[in-house]
């Protein structure tokens, strides 16, 4: 089976004549008090993605209606789950939903060299005495760097979610990525940035899912 989503962040540069994001790029991102806005665009919403290579112009100006939200970047030490996640030097905080519940949604990661993603604690508005844990093991590497045209890599990992501590969900996860595009994106409000395309591969429980994400 197989599914294509968009998501987009938004940590593009703009007016280089070849776009690569470093370490450092995206450190001053997440430094600690900045936001970053995510527009997600799934279910029956269409988007024209472009094609693999140079020159492409994604117009992705109609995102309004979907899913939006921002992601601000805290002190991991300061949070209140990072004693699941021991050595995130990266941690970020929104208001969001979690299976179609308001909750609070707190991202730990490691950024140093390349950017991994240790997992997430969820708390539903509703019952914040109820915890959901989503952990990798190993951390899941998301962006290797320099990250520019025709990078690509790959990892495995085990995904373990628990509920108040008691696994419920657990699974081997092959993950693999493709910086296979990259042009001019225009956003929401009309900014537009250089951007990079990454095709994601997900595969698990035997079935993969595609995303892209810019």
């Amino acid at each position: 089976m197989k599914k294509s989503l968009l998501f987009i962040i938004l940590f593009s540069l703009n007016g280089l004549a070849q776009i690569t994001i470093s370490n450092s790029d995206l450190a001053a991102q997440l430094t600690i008090g900045n936001s970053v806005t995510v527009h997600e665009l799934g279910g029956s919403a269409t988007a024209d993605i472009g094609s693999p290579g140079g020159g492409n112009n994604w117009d992705f100006t109609t995102l309004q209606g979907d899913l939006l939200f921002d992601l601000t970047s805290v002190d991991p030490a300061l949070t209140p789950h990072i004693a699941d996640f021991p050595g995130a030097n990266i941690a970020t905080h929104t208001l969001g939903e979690f299976e179609g519940d308001s909750a609070e949604i707190w991202h730990y990661a490691i950024l140093n060299g390349s950017y991994e993603n240790m997992g997430t604690a969820v708390v539903l508005v509703a019952q914040p005495e109820n915890i959901t844990l989503i952990k990798h093991d190993p951390a899941r590497r998301e962006m290797e760097f320099p990250l520019t045209y025709n990078s690509s890599w790959s990892t495995n990992y085990t995904q373990t979610v628990s509920f108040n501590s008691i696994p419920i969900v657990v699974a081997d996860v092959t993950l693999s990525y493709v910086v296979d595009a990259y042009g001019t994106m225009t956003i929401p409000g009309g900014a537009s940035f250089d951007a990079l395309r990454l095709r994601e591969s997900t595969t698990i429980f035997g079935s993969t899912i595609v995303s892209y994400l810019f």
